[in-house]
């Protein structure tokens, strides 16, 4: 597919006489998409195992192809790339900037940056997005499907000293009290752990009131800068590209995940003379 990646300012001199100066600018920037690893875990049974290459080139370069070790085999997690996902990572950056020219030979800069990012890459291995092989909400709260004994992830111990700490079915029959139990049995898909979905949904934004007064000649020269922020976006606890942006909080629900990302610094100053 095209993809469109315009650009473009302007400055404009309010009164003719170089001091009061507005400027501005828009642009689409392109990422390169990641394919990352795909992998079939350890099974089942008649799948290979595999890697691609970085960045993805086409299914004919798909390399370290194994076959299976045994016939009967249980998968573990499992990385699947989303078919016709073909979103590309971009950011739309603006900016707005009113430059004055004040006394000593200094410049007074008064601006609004802001920018949109979307279709940002997403594996869940951090957060359990899109994994498509989740627990399902509350579902550990009833009785294991399989079995069909009703367990708790978490029970409180059969006690013989302290009767206090006992469980009601610890009452009922010591004997045969049971604390395990095998979380498999409440997935989707009981032969496999996670199912990964590699996809671009996550987004994010920025916006920002940026100060700035600079006096660049004479004897001395100095820069004040201050700027006040937001960086709003999914926490998905990617580190792809760089810092984690903190760690999800809904795997179930992409925009319940929205909220202040782990690098985000409201305010910052800087100071630098000579």
């Amino acid at each position: 597919p095209f993809y469109y990646a315009p650009r473009g300012g302007f400055a404009y001199d309010v009164f003719g006489t170089g001091k009061t100066v507005v400027r501005g600018g828009f642009g689409v920037f392109r990422y390169q998409v990641t394919s990352e690893t795909a992998s079939a875990g350890s099974g089942p049974a008649d799948l290979f195992t595999y890697s691609s290459t970085v960045p993805f080139d086409g299914v004919a370069n798909v390399s370290k192809l194994t076959p299976p070790s045994a016939t009967a085999q249980n998968g573990s997690s499992i990385y699947a790339m989303q078919k016709g996902d073909d979103r590309e990572p971009f950011t739309n950056d603006w900016n707005l900037t009113v430059s004055q020219a004040l006394p000593w030979h200094s410049v007074l800069d008064v601006s609004y940056v802001g920018n949109r990012s979307a279709n940002e890459y997403m594996d869940g291995s951090n957060s359990n997005l899109y994994n498509l092989n989740n627990i399902p909400k509350g579902d550990l709260f009833n009785a294991d499907p399989v079995t069909g004994a009703m367990v708790s992830p978490a029970p409180p111990p059969c006690s013989t000293t302290n009767p206090a700490n006992e469980s009601i079915y610890c009452e009922q029959d010591p004997s045969v009290y049971t604390q395990s139990y095998n979380s498999q049995d409440w997935r989707p898909l009981k032969n496999y752990q996670n199912v990964y979905l590699l996809t671009h949904a996550p987004y994010s934004n920025y916006n920002s009131l940026q100060v700035s007064w600079n006096k660049e000649t004479g004897p001395i020269t100095f820069m004040a800068n201050y700027t006040f922020s937001k960086v709003l976006g999914i926490r998905d606890g990617g580190s792809n590209n760089g810092a984690g942006n903190g760690p999800g909080l809904d795997p179930f629900k992409l925009r319940d995940n929205y909220g202040p990302l782990a690098y985000d610094h409201t305010q910052i100053i800087n100071l630098v003379y000579n």
